[in-house]
């Protein structure tokens, strides 16, 4: 028995027949037959399938255009950054200690009153033709910063246009909040040149038995690393001069 498709051939007989239809067999694929009618409905059927495969694709691929509006409301939590409540509390927290930094550490000035003599001493040895005179002053120093302020500086005293002596102060800290803060400076103020002696020792004990002296201090502060230089301070004094003398 022969059939009409050439690349088959009827074997018969024999393990050899067996072999060579097997090795057809495995060459045609699995939708392929020897009717021509069950090929082509299978071409169709595959060529279905194949739009149907790109049919499901396009369904599921994105559509980049839309006719649709979508409306979101502001409660939505997707439009809430994450730990929103704990970026708005440091936030205000950084504000706040920026403000209270700046207002605890700004410096303010530091003012001082005038000076005062509180107390004096003057002596006289005519015998030796040598006088002694000691001042006792005192300055308020105002404070309004809410740190510790280091005073340092000079007080002089003049006898008219004469220098008659001056004490450098030892630095003093000056609290805060100071309304005031009371220094106490001891001067002695007898250097001055011996042809004011006469004048002195006649102002004394004669009219109008009273000495008169000029003040001034200049003084600077330190505040957190910072130095400044207060305005020069002056006063004057009027010193009874008492029974002072004494002989040698």
């Amino acid at each position: 028995m022969t059939s009409n498709n050439p690349e088959y051939t009827a074997l018969t007989g024999g393990p050899e027949s067996h072999r060579v239809q097997q090795s057809l067999h495995q060459q045609q694929p699995e939708y392929f037959t020897d009717d021509d009618d069950d090929y082509d409905t299978l071409i169709e059927s595959r060529n279905i399938h194949e739009q149907a495969n790109v049919h499901w694709w396009q369904s599921k691929s994105p559509q980049l255009t839309s006719g649709y509006l979508t409306l979101i409301p502001l409660s939505d939590s997707r439009l809430k950054p994450r730990n929103t409540r704990m970026i708005v509390g440091a936030a205000i927290f950084l504000c706040i200690a920026s403000v209270c930094i700046v207002f605890f550490t700004v410096a303010r000035g530091v003012t001082v009153g005038s000076i005062e003599v509180v107390n004096s001493t003057i002596n006289f040895n005519t015998s030796a033709g040598t006088y002694s005179i000691m001042l006792r002053c005192q300055l308020p120093i105002y404070n309004p910063n809410y740190a510790a302020v280091l005073l340092t500086g000079r007080i002089k005293v003049s006898f008219y246009d004469q220098n008659a002596g001056y004490a450098d102060l030892n630095p003093v800290l000056i609290h805060a909040r100071a309304q005031p803060q009371i220094i106490t400076v001891d001067v002695n103020s007898s250097n001055v040149p011996q042809k004011y002696l006469f004048t002195i020792y006649t102002q004394c004990f004669t009219f109008p038995e009273k000495l008169i002296f000029f003040l001034d201090a200049q003084l600077k502060t330190q505040y957190l690393g910072s130095t400044s230089m207060l305005p020069k301070i002056d006063n004057y004094a009027i010193l009874e001069c008492g029974s002072g003398e004494s002989g040698g």
